[in-house]
């Protein structure tokens, strides 16, 4: 173990992007260590303290995955992008900024609102249609109608629509199409500076430890699986919200694959339940828990279910995943946490089932 928590060091001069590979290549030598021994922890930071370039890295690193959760994207795709942001003279916090401004404009504009409807129609692009997508496909499909605008300076004009003044300093980075994106997409991650989800993390839970032990810093770190609950969208992925609102309208409910994948669901009141009480318990600091709910159902069960409980006349179709998600997507097949250790701890469990978290997401 001494001599995996050595490798994960990182040079004084190594301040590239490549610091996300070497911290990430540490991270993931010693695995699940890493996370469950806080002896780790204090080798990953003890040697030259919480002040040595290590900690600006981790700091990066848990940077990017609490932005890219803002912005509603992956990290793998995030990175992709700042990546061709820099490779074209702009920015990472351009970049980010203008992706926070897009999502909230092409949203407004499925609605038929905001700065972007015209926009967006001059460039051919359905709104609606649009949001449905993964951040980074949307920026494909951008940049592709970019492409055939006839002159820069209504490039420029478009774009300043679409992203806000940030956009002047985008139409460069959009200016190659989506090939463009995805090609410096995949030099990214052939180059190890593009970070996933496990990844970021492993990250930030390394940061949270090595605050503890070096800044002494009260850190309890809360894994939330699935947790859902009224008045949240349906982007994102988040499947029950996104199966209550076709129901109530009664539209086809997609299933992407073939529902056999399986998942458990925590509705927000449990969830802020159990924060608040790990919060209060002295014995919880240093520890992680897994905060998620009860009632393991497959996503063909889970939509039969809103159509029961919903009293909706909607169907269930099926969307392979080659039609809905770029090459190589893999699902998760099976995602329940293990809650014993918060139980045991603070004895906490959820309250509300399936039943009643759709009833409370549909207003019944």
């Amino acid at each position: 173990m001494a001599n995996q928590k050595l490798n994960i060091t990182i040079k004084a001069f190594d301040k590239t992007k490549k610091a996300f590979s070497s911290a990430t290549a540490g991270l993931k030598k010693v695995g699940g260590a890493v996370l469950s021994a806080k002896t780790a922890i204090v080798g990953l930071v003890g040697a030259a303290g919480f002040g040595a370039l290590i900690s600006s890295s981790l700091r990066a690193g848990d940077t990017l995955a609490k932005t890219a959760s803002k912005i509603g994207v992956t990290t793998e795709a995030l990175s992709g992008l700042r990546y061709a942001a820099e490779l074209t003279g702009v920015s990472s916090e351009t970049m980010d900024m203008a992706l926070q401004r897009f999502t909230r404009r092409a949203s407004e504009a499925a609605l038929g609102t905001g700065e972007a409807v015209n926009a967006l129609k001059e460039l051919n692009l359905d709104a609606e249609s649009l949001v449905k997508l993964p951040l980074d496909q949307q920026m494909g499909m951008v940049a592709d109608a970019m492409a055939s605008v006839g002159t820069q300076s209504d490039r420029v004009r478009l774009a300043m629509k679409l992203f806000d003044s940030e956009g002047v300093a985008l139409v460069n980075t959009l200016a190659g199409g989506s090939v463009a994106l995805e090609t410096m997409a995949e030099e990214a991650e052939e180059l190890g500076i593009t970070l996933d989800s496990v990844d970021a993390k492993a990250i930030e839970e390394a940061m949270a430890f090595a605050l503890l032990q070096e800044k002494k810093l009260p850190v309890t770190t809360v894994r939330l699986f699935n947790t859902v609950g009224p008045r949240q969208s349906g982007r994102y992925g988040m499947v029950v919200p996104r199966f209550v609102q076709a129901a109530l309208k009664n539209e086809a409910l997609t299933i992407y694959g073939d529902g056999t994948q399986s998942r458990v669901f925590c509705h927000v009141d449990d969830a802020v339940a159990a924060i608040a009480k790990i919060a209060a318990t002295d014995a919880t600091i240093g520890e992680v828990f897994n905060v998620g709910g009860s009632g393991e159902v497959s996503i063909k069960e889970l939509a039969e279910r809103v159509i029961a409980t919903t009293k909706s006349q909607s169907v269930i179709t099926y969307t392979p995943y080659s039609d809905a998600y770029p090459a190589g997507f893999e699902d998760i097949q099976r995602r329940v946490p293990d809650i014993s250790k918060i139980k045991q701890a603070i004895g906490w469990a959820p309250r509300k089932d399936l039943e009643a978290i759709i009833k409370d997401i549909a207003g019944a």
